[in-house]
């Protein structure tokens, strides 16, 4: 049995001015190492976490395919972004603390170049994806959302899932959509339902004997994402999660202890309310 090592990263603000924050990325980038440390057990040293400045160009290119290279056979792989994403000249970009808008494609990294290509060189690691970012057309942003330009394409993501028996890339929306924060969660909608699935606290998300698996995953967040944007929002737009899957059989993520039981107010909701009550 392998060890699981992660990198998570959180872009809220960028270098240059006028482009548009990314409402509570950092927020998520840091419950997501919560969550690995405390309820997935990966150990603390084997999380790398780049926030704002640390994501720059520089360290994508570098410091990303370097961390995927040490990696052994049995190992698992966690990637989380958090930050604007889009699809220019035939591949998937994710943005960086430093690029800039008058030569996105130089100063922007591919996700191919930087980490699917890379995991898919490391026989025998399993890996897990979450994109918190998807994309379309600025000038028609009614309201914040986690985008730049045009859409993010599945096609990378589906080769790097088919080079391996155990991978898994998860979505926070669909082509053409866009992914949303929330004020009242601070955080983005999608990363908070996520963590609240893999803190055992959505018993929608669980398989049998308590496993949280790919597909218990994926089709608790294509329902539960959705359903709050409607319930508790004002937002027009259609954000629906989908993910994309590769196992011989299920894809056991997590299992939750016993212990841990699924409640209707979770941890991220409690911090959220106690003050309220208090006022």
């Amino acid at each position: 049995m392998g060890t699981t090592y992660a990198v998570l990263i959180g872009i809220e603000t960028y270098q240059q001015r006028g482009i548009g924050s990314v409402q509570f990325a950092q927020a998520d980038a840091a419950a997501m190492r919560e969550v690995l440390v405390q309820d997935l057990g990966v150990p603390a040293e084997n999380i790398t976490v780049w926030l704002d400045s640390e994501a720059t160009k520089s360290v994508f290119e570098n410091e990303l395919p370097y961390v995927i290279r040490q990696l052994c056979p049995g190992d698992r792989f966690i990637f989380f972004y958090a930050g604007h994403g889009f699809f220019a000249n035939g591949t998937n970009r994710l943005t960086t603390w430093d690029f800039h808008p008058a030569n996105l494609f130089d100063t922007t990294v591919s996700s191919e170049t930087v980490l699917l290509a890379p995991l898919k060189n490391q026989q025998g690691v399993s890996s897990l994806v979450f994109i918190d970012a998807c994309a379309a057309n600025l000038q028609t942003n009614l309201v914040q959302a986690r985008d730049l330009i045009s859409d993010l394409t599945s096609n990378e993501f589906e080769a790097l899932v088919r080079s391996t028996d155990h991978s898994a890339a998860f979505f926070a929306c669909s082509p053409n959509e866009k992914a949303y924060p929330s004020d009242s969660l601070q955080h983005g909608i999608w990363t908070f339902h996520l963590i609240k699935a893999l803190r055992g606290e959505a018993e929608d998300a669980l398989h049998r004997e308590r496993w949280i698996t790919g597909d218990s995953l994926r089709n608790y967040l294509a329902l539960a994402v959705p359903a709050f944007i409607r319930a508790s929002t004002k937002i027009q737009g259609e954000q629906r999660p989908f993910a994309i899957l590769g196992s011989n059989g299920l894809f056991g993520i997590h299992r939750v202890p016993p212990s841990v039981r699924p409640c209707s107010c979770s941890l991220l909701e409690l911090r959220l309310v106690l003050p309220l009550s208090r006022r």
